[in-house]
């Protein structure tokens, strides 16, 4: 099983993009899907809020990586999904970022200096053509094998996908 890092639309300028304008009115229901995700997320204790922006989540991503080689990617993985699907923040900006790592428990310079350092931009841009190379075009993407799951689903199903897999 594969779990790869991919951008959350690189084209997403820095001020964030609307919901609406990035899937298009009324495909895929939008109010629907967000109230699928947040029941979804309640059951698994994760918040999860009213979010209507998604932003650009290169920066997150390299310092992620960052965050990761000094042996904290867990407690930044976990800071940057509150900020982003609980509070609905801007994880495109610095100023913003730095207060992440910082709730992280990590030093807020050395964060956003990491954004620029090209030991980790190139650990990223090289899951994004390994995720593009293996077909993948959209977050979330289950892989096992040749067989993909595509989108955000209910625990049942992604657990039905894994033990298919094996069979």
């Amino acid at each position: 099983m594969v779990w790869i890092a991919f951008p959350l639309h690189p084209d997403t300028p820095p001020g964030g993009r609307l919901l609406t304008d990035l899937f298009g009115r009324g495909q895929p229901d939008i109010a629907q899907m967000i109230a699928t995700l947040k029941a979804e997320a309640r059951r698994l204790g994760l918040a999860f809020g009213d979010r209507t922006m998604t932003y650009n989540s290169r920066s997150a991503q390299v310092m992620c990586k960052w965050a990761e080689s000094t042996g904290n990617g867990s407690r930044f993985h976990r800071a940057v999904y509150e900020a982003y699907f609980a509070r609905s923040q801007n994880i495109a900006d610095p100023a913003v970022l730095a207060k992440i790592a910082a709730r992280a428990g990590l030093d807020p310079d050395a964060a956003l200096a990491a954004v620029n350092d090209p030991r980790y931009g190139s650990q990223v841009d090289a899951d994004w053509q390994r995720a593009l190379a293996q077909g993948v075009r959209a977050v979330p993407t289950l892989a096992i094998g040749r067989r993909m799951l595509t989108g955000a689903y209910p625990t049942d199903t992604i657990r039905e996908f894994v033990q298919g897999a094996g069979r």
